[in-house]
């Protein structure tokens, strides 16, 4: 599945950079911002209601040192906290804003970059930038570089790849920001030392846009564009990791874990941006793909917004479930989860899989799809059965949750579903000492 350059929405920006394809959604009446990155956060507490805020106004006293600083995306006063979910799964504490649409918007103050900040000085940059990005292909990425303290890291990745075609964010955030994501990438690199600074990119991507970026690294070389052939799911960290570096790493674990920091065009973005002109994150770039319409909406919003008012604001079919993350995988989410940090790909429009299967006919082509070479099948009997012993020998643990093998299954069985539930299981076991 190869990025494409195409984008619907398009503004006006500066002349010093290519016209951005991200429009920006109107703000809503009340915003929720999110305390943490995932439940429970201890030490978070909130300004009290009525609290008056300006745009980028801390809402937390006391924040854990390992977690980001939560800031107001816009000026207007607390009306409380509540629950709320986000776009990676997780559900949190936020903080709701009545939103004071008379306020001005204010521009961050321009700061110089110190190159000379350690690693520890530039994760407490960050986490007062209200940075942080905790999606499948950008793993957390304050636990990453709080692990490499503790774990020399001697590589940065980042990923410019986009599963889909028809939903370039990556392709089209590099196109836009190309200043700002080798800032991101060049910063995190001399902070860590890192000998090795790689960006990952498709290799069917335009000459103009590998030049663009090349030409923002003002001749540092140490810099490294890797094409890489863009298949779904090779942006995943396990597989990004073996492909590049031949490393390994265990899904769902730290790239950190294997001396890599690996983070996406977003996270590098936004990255770049603290280390240009200090400038928080406060806003998000969101990619919409309408299937029913076939048309996919880039936008920018502040971050707190529900995606059910982007969806509005956009004229999505409004009675289809949203799914985040690449479509194959199947994760739904909620209207009411609120856009951040988390996953920035939502797919409205997709039928919901069949839930009546034919018998399994021994095809074996979800072994031959899968990407890391596991056996989906036996893994749905090991369910079935409830037995852990086939389901550590069929490769549970190897299991990527891409969504391969149910696409491809000719008899339309839960392949997916019945893995997961069989990881619930497995945790659940571990978690009682069973």
């Amino acid at each position: 599945m190869k990025a494409s350059q195409a984008a619907s929405d398009s503004t006006t920006s500066p002349p010093d950079r290519p016209t951005t394809p991200f429009r920006f959604v109107p703000t809503p009446a009340r915003l929720i911002v999110p305390l943490s990155t995932r439940a429970p956060r201890e030490g978070t507490d909130a300004k009290p209601p009525d609290t008056r805020l300006s745009r980028g106004d801390a809402l937390a006293e006391h924040v854990p040192e390992t977690a980001h600083l939560p800031l107001s995306s816009v000026a207007g006063a607390i009306v409380g906290t509540t629950r709320v979910d986000l776009l990676n799964g997780h559900r949190v504490a936020g903080v709701e804003i009545q939103v004071d649409r008379s306020a001005p918007t204010t521009t961050p103050e321009h700061a110089a970059p110190d190159e000379t900040a350690d690693l520890t000085a530039w994760i407490d940059r960050l986490r007062r930038a209200g940075v942080w990005a905790e999606r499948r292909n950008s793993p957390d990425l304050l636990a990453q570089l709080h692990q490499a303290i503790r774990r020399p890291c001697d590589t940065i990745i980042c990923n410019v790849l986009d599963a889909e075609e028809a939903v370039p964010l990556n392709g089209s955030l590099a196109r836009a920001f190309p200043a700002e994501l080798i800032a991101g990438v060049r910063t995190l690199a001399r902070a860590l030392r890192a000998s090795r600074r790689i960006v990952a990119m498709d290799a069917d991507a335009a000459s103009a846009d590998v030049s663009r970026l090349r030409r923002a690294t003002e001749g540092d070389t140490a810099v490294r564009f890797v094409p890489l052939s863009n298949s779904y799911p090779q942006a995943d960290p396990t597989l990004m990791l073996y492909t590049l570096l031949h490393r390994r790493l265990r899904p769902g674990r730290s790239p950190a874990e294997a001396g890599v920091i690996l983070l996406d065009a977003a996270a590098a973005v936004a990255v770049g941006r603290v280390a240009l002109t200090n400038e928080p994150m406060l806003d998000v770039h969101l990619a919409v793909r309408d299937v029913e319409h076939d048309r996919t909406h880039l936008v920018t919003t502040p971050v707190g917004t529900p995606l059910r008012h982007v969806l509005e604001h956009l004229g999505v079919v409004p009675a289809a479930v949203p799914r985040v993350g690449e479509a194959l995988r199947d994760q739904t989410v909620s209207r009411d989860a609120v856009i951040s940090g988390g996953e920035l790909v939502v797919h409205v429009g997709y039928a919901s899989p069949s839930f009546n299967p034919d018998p399994c006919i021994r095809c074996g082509w979800c072994v031959e799809g899968c990407p890391v070479h596991i056996h989906p099948a036996a893994l749905l009997e090991a369910m079935q059965r409830d037995d852990m012993d086939l389901a550590d020998d069929s490769g549970l643990h190897a299991c990527i949750d891409c969504g391969v093998c149910s696409y491809v299954c000719p008899s339309r069985l839960p392949l997916l579903p019945g893995i997961r539930v069989l990881r619930a299981r497995w945790a659940e076991r571990m978690s009682s000492g069973r």
